[in-house]
């Protein structure tokens, strides 16, 4: 998945893979608590790359991606050190440790509610959004960032695969997400700088967002108890943010 294959769109520094559309529908499952600073506050929650529990997201999966192995302390291939691939892994491995520390916002391509999502990616109360890919772009302020947009693939990760492929690369055991991942890629040398001293920012990392007409719709934790939920909805219809927002309980009864 190089930079090459995907499409530059609209103002920002955006590139979009080809197999998607702008319009393309999307979902995230988040906490009650980010998601009101989405909306009150016009602030967005990310991750860094290296914070998420995958080690393969924090460090270059050597065993799979080098066409080499350790034995004894040493690299050997076939029996003889090969020099050349060390250095290849060397240089790769730096690239991928620039790629670690750049912001990332998590999505899922699936429209249906998912009941394992619920438990993985929000507390008891939770939420979930839909908006496009387009309105998402749009919404991030200001335009600091050069974004990434692509579906993950589940072919688990080979020698063969540039950088950017494996920051869409993740096992087949997570096929089941569906996930479509954006990627900010810091424009300014100031604040890459930041970035890469970012293991000292203080977490999570907030993103400024205009809020208006970004979310479609947004669907309540089925662990929400009905009453609870009715109040909660009932909040949500009355803020102005959300005027155009379709808001609903779950279909999933727990």
């Amino acid at each position: 998945m190089e930079i090459r294959s995907f499409d530059t769109y609209d103002e920002k520094i955006y590139y979009l893979h080809p197999e998607l559309s702008p319009d393309t529908p999307i979902y995230k499952y988040m906490d009650f608590d980010f998601f009101l600073d989405m909306v009150k506050r016009k602030k967005f929650y990310v991750s860094i790359k290296r914070e998420f529990e995958d080690r393969n997201e924090k460090r270059l999966p050597i065993k799979q991606v080098m066409p080499f192995r350790a034995v004894g302390g040493h690299l050997f291939k076939d029996k003889t050190f090969v020099e050349d691939e060390v250095n290849v892994y060397m240089d790769r491995s730096h690239d991928f440790d620039e790629i670690k520390e750049w912001p990332v916002s998590c999505w899922t391509l699936r429209s249906d509610e998912n009941y394992l999502m619920w438990k993985s990616y929000t507390s008891k109360i939770g939420v979930r959004i839909q908006t496009t890919i387009d309105k998402f772009v749009d919404s991030i302020t200001p335009n600091d960032y050069t974004i990434y947009c692509g579906k993950m693939t589940y072919c688990g990760y080979n020698p063969s695969q540039t950088i950017k492929e494996l920051a869409f690369t993740k096992s087949h055991h997570f096929s089941n997400e569906e996930e479509l991942r954006f990627y900010f890629e810091p424009q300014k040398n100031s604040c890459r700088k930041e970035l890469s001293d970012s293991i000292f920012i203080e977490l999570p990392m907030l993103l400024n967002v205009n809020c208006g007409n970004v979310i479609d719709e947004v669907i309540l934790s089925p662990f929400i108890k009905d009453g609870a939920a009715d109040m909660i909805c009932d909040f949500l219809n009355r803020t102005e943010d959300l005027a155009k927002c379709s808001i609903k309980k779950s279909n999933i009864r727990i």
